[in-house]
Formats: C-alpha cells, structure tokens, sequence
C-alpha cells in the first residue's frame, strides 16, 4: 500500500496497533506532564489494596521520587534493570494515609510474564512532545510511543512511502544527541524505524552509542525479510527482550567463532559480548557466565539453532530443577505444590491464598527435616523447632522464588538467607 502523506500512515499504523492488543487508549499530543499523570493513575489502580497505596492515590511528590531514581540510572543495563524490576519503592508522603505516612511502600510497576494478559495496560502516545535539553533547541514532536503500564517503553518514528528507513534511525540518533530523552523518557528500551515497505528495530544503547550494525530488519519465521506494516500482530509482539535477546545473540555468535578460530580478536568479541549482557538480571547474567565456561572447557557442544537466551533458560530450569529436588530430599515437602508455587507471582499477601501454603506447610517430613537441620548445626533439635525453622525456610523459598536450602545453614533468621538464592 502507498502512503504519500505521513500522518495518514500514522493514523494507519494506530489502527493495526489498537486492532492487535494496544487497546487502552491514545493519548494525543502529550507532554511529559500529561504522560506523568497518566502513569500516576495508571500507578494507583495497580497499588490500591490496604498494604498499599489503600484509597490515597499518589501525589505530585511521590512520582517525583520515582522520576528521581530514573534520573540516576546512568547506563541502559540500569535503565533495563528498573523496568524488569517488577517494583518500585517510595516514602509515602501523603498525610491522608495516616498507616503508611513517612513509610517506605513498594509498588508494582511491571511484570515481563504477565505481556498481553495481568494487570498490563497497553496504550499509544501520538505525536508525544519531548521537551528539548538544552532552551537554545526546539522541543521535539515523537511520532509515536508504545506505553506499557504508563512507561514509554518503545519509540516508533515513521516516514511515507518513497522515504528510505535511514532517515527515520537518522532522525532517533538526532533526538538522541540533542538530549530529549530525559525523565520519564529516559525508560524507552526500544526503536523503531519504519515506513511502509521496511523497518529497522533496535535497543536504546544510550546517547552517541548507536551502531547500524545492531539495527534489525523485521522477517519472518523463516527469516526472509517482510514489511512488517503487513503482518498481523507484529508490532504488539515487540517486547523488551526481544531486540536485547537478538543483540546479545549476534555477539555470541561473533563470539563463539573467535573462539573456534582462536582469533586474536577474541578478547574484543568477548568484552562486546559482556557488554550485551546489559539486558540480563544479574541471576541471568551469572548463568551466561556459567555457561561460556562450560563452552570455553568444551563441556558443551552448541547446538545450531539454539541461542544463548536459549542456553540460559536450560541453565536456569536445571539449576531451579536442583533446588526443587534439595527441598523435597531435605524436608520431605510435596514437589508438586512447591512447583505450583513456583510458577506464579506469590508475595506476602497471596501466599495462603485458599489456604495452600497450609497446605505445602502440613506436607513437611519432620523427620528428614530433623535430620537436615541437626547436621546443619551440629546438634540436637527439639521437634517445635524443627517445624518452625521448616516453615520459616518454605516460606522463604516460595517468596523468593527458591535457592539452594545447602547453602543456607543459618535458617533461623532472614539474614541467614541473604545473597544465598539464586
């Protein structure tokens, strides 16, 4: 389809979007003030249970923490780190809510498993304005911004038909260098350059950090490159981990092959690739490592096919697979409840939900447990202790999302537990 004039390309563009899962809304011509607000309410309809936010919904001050704490983050790993972190905490300042006030409360921001289903809000900001760094510049007009629970997460900047793809990414590298994404803007992971017949997609590497050689072209399952404006459903599949996942995957296959050759440029390949490595958690990040040891012993041979985001989710299921088989060995507990628990979001307040941690709880072998925790301290343990430590120990386990109990000897407190999960 030909599109000659840009902004009905846009209005185009907004109805596949809203047609495919960006259903919650336009937002025309917002500033920064605008899209705060709307993250504000969008904050609160997420955190109004008791322990929260309760019926005293956030105030002008309490979002200028969190926009703080955005301004410090310096690198995109950071700036990563803060939109999977799934929550947010600040000091509540509202005097209303007398139980919270001068506390600190932790908020849900976001949850990457719950994409397309939960508490996920999916909404489009058109033409949003970027206010200018620096008062000798003009503020700049985005063309469109993907918002996923209020943050600006991913930036799309259009051109008609007839205008090549590069002066879209030309024109994200301008804004970038000029200093517009500041503040709230700061949490846009992802880029999109695109016209009707092409689109180019990249991860926000930071200012003057651009690199075309990380700029992918949509394609589909078989990797034959398609304009994406053609495919169903496209352009609400992008996530956060998409375009991180295809960066760190070109650097480990550079990588691998410096390595086969024993290339002198090895030890370049290898820092790239560490660089990449900005959109992993730190747990992740620990597994990689794990598994380019394995791959530099020649304990693993890499599968064709298989990427190293792959590789990582195997070493996490393995290393998860063990800590499970701990826990059951040790406290003689139900494997499948534990596993229940484990595949769902379980905090303080849902953990009994229908009473099942009572039920996991009830399921302890206080013998083996016995057993367990006296070779542990080297002493004799009355049974009451026992089942309170054994308790004590699963419900850290399901709150966090396990670790290896070997590694926790002092189960008493909760200090014990401390840097000892994985």
């Amino acid at each position: 389809m030909i599109f000659d004039s840009e902004s009905v390309f846009e209005e185009n563009v907004i109805t596949v979007l809203k047609q495919h899962g960006w259903k919650d809304g336009v937002l025309r011509y917002p500033t920064e003030r605008d899209l705060l607000d709307n993250w504000k309410g969008i904050l609160y309809r997420n955190n109004n249970d008791i322990d929260r936010l309760g019926k005293y919904p956030l105030t002008d001050g309490e979002m200028t923490q969190i926009i703080e704490q955005i301004e410090t983050l310096r690198t995109p790993l950071a700036l990563n780190s803060f939109v999977n972190g799934r929550t947010v905490s600040i000091t509540r300042d509202n005097k209303e809510d007398v139980a919270h006030f001068g506390k600190e409360v932790s908020l849900y921001i976001y949850d990457r498993k719950e994409i397309a289903g939960g508490k996920s809000t999916y909404q489009i900001a058109q033409q949003p304005v970027y206010p200018a760094k620096n008062k000798m510049l003009n503020s700049r007009r985005g063309d469109l911004v993907l918002l996923i629970n209020g943050m600006p997460l991913i930036h799309i900047e259009l051109k008609k038909s007839g205008i090549p793809v590069s002066q879209a990414t030309n024109q994200i590298e301008k804004y970038a260098h000029e200093g517009v994404f500041t503040g709230l803007f700061r949490l846009v992971q992802i880029f999109v350059a695109m016209n009707p017949d092409d689109a180019v997609y990249f991860a926000n590497p930071g200012v003057d950090k651009f690199n075309p050689s990380y700029y992918f072209h949509w394609a589909d399952y078989n990797n034959n490159p398609e304009a994406p404006y053609e495919l169903d459903g496209y352009l609400t599949e992008i996530n956060t981990g998409l375009i991180d996942t295809d960066y760190m995957n070109a650097n480990f296959n550079k990588w691998l092959k410096a390595l086969k050759e024993n290339s002198p440029e090895l030890a370049e390949m290898s820092a790239q690739l560490h660089r990449s490595f900005a959109a992993l958690s730190r747990d992740e990040q620990r597994l990689a490592e794990l598994f380019l040891h394995d791959v530099e012993r020649g304990d693993v041979e890499v599968e064709a096919g298989i990427t190293l985001r792959d590789y990582i989710t195997r070493y996490a299921a393995r290393e998860k697979n063990e800590q499970v088989d701990k826990l059951v060995d040790r406290l003689g507990v139900n494997r499948s409840v534990v596993e229940e628990f484990l595949a769902e979001r379980i905090d303080e307040a849902n953990i009994n939900e229908f009473g099942r941690f009572d039920v996991l709880r009830s399921s302890i072998d206080v013998h083996r447990a016995k057993a367990f925790f006296e070779q542990c301290d080297h002493t004799p343990l009355p049974v009451f202790k026992v089942r309170m430590r054994a308790t004590n120990m699963l419900r850290r386990f399901v709150l966090i999302g396990g670790f290896d109990i070997d590694d926790a000897y002092d189960t008493d407190t909760q200090d014990g537990m401390e840097g000892k999960h994985h």
